[in-house]
């Protein structure tokens, strides 16, 4: 009875599951481009085998306890239950629905080989870009390297991070491939020219990159800003173009704050070569690497909206103690 009741239970959940990833890639596809294929299974998928579990095992506990197994009694249990459908009729349905069940999931493989393939050719190309960027940044690497530690010594700055200095290929395709998949699949849907939509967006994905090298310099927090401003004014010195400034500190208690704290900055070396460097105090270098798990999650792309919100208020909170350098609101920002 009770192996019954689970089997009962793990025929719904299954169905249930199918259906939800099902209707996930429906909507991802049309009206809602941020759903996850895997959003809300497991809650559905609990629900369903819960439900079909309880209702089995139910009827068939009370009307064999109390009935002593008399056909008639478990009848009438099953009017108060309100399930007035014969065993005939369950079973029929039963089928019914694992054979929908069945065409749900041929439809959806079907669906997702499709978006597979899209998503296959859209990583391939990005790669190409993201080893190019990256043997490019390798070339021009040593004499920026050069540059900034030298810098730093004058500035009375720490390079930090410097392992991390190039972005991995893995990781620069994923940034590469995600942001473009999106323009692909908004292609795809309004029956526009799919190959041209993702060669252009590829190729603005790279040529905009900027962290396939990437630096970070640390100052304490009574002198990061002049540190700031003596290492942005000595790179112009010599050649160096700055392009943009962002100053996270500065979103601490606004709609913006993410729990980020440090400036980023884009700069394009003599040779052409652009980079970000990063300005971090001692605390908030460590900060970002001690959390930096979070953001890979948040970054993941069935991740949903709700849990990414949880996310970004964990770091809120977990940015609370770290001190913001003094006179920081004199660093506006630099587009």
């Amino acid at each position: 009875m009770f192996s019954e009741a689970v089997e009962d239970g793990g025929r719904n959940a299954g169905v249930a599951s199918v259906q939800t990833v099902f209707e996930n890639g429906v909507a991802r596809n049309t009206y809602d481009p941020k759903r996850g294929y895997l959003d809300n299974v497991r809650e559905r998928m609990m629900a369903a085998g819960i439900t079909g579990a309880a209702l089995k095992g139910g009827l068939e506990i009370i009307g064999k306890v109390h009935a002593g197994k008399n056909p008639q009694v478990l009848a009438e249990t099953q009017k108060i239950f309100r399930v007035e459908k014969s065993p005939i009729e369950i079973n029929a349905k039963q089928i019914e629905y694992r054979n929908s069940g069945i065409d749900l999931k041929a439809k959806l493989n079907e669906k997702l080989g499709k978006i597979n393939k899209e998503q296959a050719k859209t990583e391939q190309i990005a790669q190409t870009e993201a080893v190019k960027l990256i043997k490019q940044a390798k070339q021009s690497e040593p004499k920026v390297m050069q540059d900034l530690q030298s810098i730093a010594q004058q500035t009375n700055g720490k390079m930090v991070g410097l392992e991390y200095r190039f972005k991995s290929e893995e990781s620069l395709t994923r940034k590469i491939a995600d942001r473009t998949q999106e323009k692909v699949d908004k292609a795809v849907k309004n029956g526009k020219d799919v190959e041209s939509v993702r060669l252009n967006s590829i190729a603005k994905e790279a040529e905009k990159n900027n962290d396939a090298l990437r630096y970070t310099i640390a100052f304490s927090p009574d002198k990061y800003v002049e540190g700031y401003d003596r290492t942005v004014k000595a790179l112009e010195k010599q050649g160096y173009e700055i392009k943009q400034s962002d100053n996270y500190w500065l979103t601490k208690g606004t709609e913006k704050d993410t729990g980020y704290r440090g400036i980023n900055a884009t700069f394009v070396s003599p040779s052409g070569q652009k980079f970000e460097l990063q300005f971090h105090t001692p605390e908030s270098f460590k900060f970002k690497n001690d959390n930096h798990h979070l953001y890979e999650v948040a970054r993941k792309p069935n991740v949903s909206e709700e849990r990414k919100r949880e996310i970004k208020q964990l770091n809120i909170k977990l940015a609370e103690p770290l001190i913001s350098p003094t006179n920081i609101e004199k660093i506006g920002g630099h587009k």
